[in-house]
């Protein structure tokens, strides 16, 4: 936390609330935002607030009330791949009220995180049909802004884990909690339309070109 207020702090951030959401939190406050859990200044100036709630994320008060704006939201080990329970997030995320919110998904393997991606990928498909009848008339689509790779933030310490392979019911022997991460977010279909390159003259979509490119 400290090494990302130093960050923020350098890029003229000097505030920094961090809202814990989830069926984990302590039960004390359920269906309510807890008052700040902590709250303090950083030697590089950000001032961060710490709070909580117990309850899943759609049905949170970040959901139903008067919060109009996330800047990223971070879902541990969050297995979407393998939870219906996801849905009415992913579509709080994608389709509904945070739409275009930066969402960074850790997993405990590549192939779980492949998995995540997939599932993903399949539901905002599924939502936009659902909503308009027709998945090829979407004004939006699902942009990574990086892809499944190992997190160089993970932990480094190796989980022992009976889990079998999804593809091939094999043994998976390398678990470590957020191991592997992914960054996705709803874009807007104008903003992803083809451009032409000035240097090589090909086309690219705006929307999958990193900031570096």
């Amino acid at each position: 936390l400290f090494e990302t207020c130093q960050v923020l702090g350098k890029h003229g951030c000097t505030r920094l609330e961090l809202m814990l959401v989830g069926p984990d939190m302590p039960s004390t406050h359920i269906g309510k935002l807890a008052p700040p859990l902590a709250e303090f200044t950083t030697e590089s100036g950000v001032h961060v607030q710490i709070s909580f709630e117990h309850n899943y994320f759609h049905e949170s008060t970040l959901c139903t009330q008067d919060f109009n704006q996330l800047d990223m939201v971070i879902a541990y080990n969050a297995g979407v791949w393998g939870y219906k329970s996801w849905d009415p997030t992913l579509d709080a995320l994608f389709i509904g009220k945070f739409a275009g919110t930066k969402v960074v998904i850790t997993s405990y393997t590549m192939e779980e995180s492949e998995d995540d991606y997939d599932r993903m990928d399949d539901y905002f498909k599924e939502a936009l049909a659902r909503s308009s009848g027709d998945s090829n008339s979407s004004q939006g689509k699902l942009c990574w802004h990086w892809d499944c790779e190992p997190n160089p933030n993970g932990s480094k310490v190796q989980l022992k884990r009976r889990t079998t392979s999804t593809k091939n019911g094999g043994a998976l022997n390398t678990y470590y909690p957020s191991g592997h991460w992914q960054c996705v977010s709803t874009v807007k279909v104008a903003e992803a339309m083809m451009s032409i390159c000035r240097r090589c003259q090909s086309q690219y979509d705006r929307a999958e070109n990193s900031e570096s490119a």
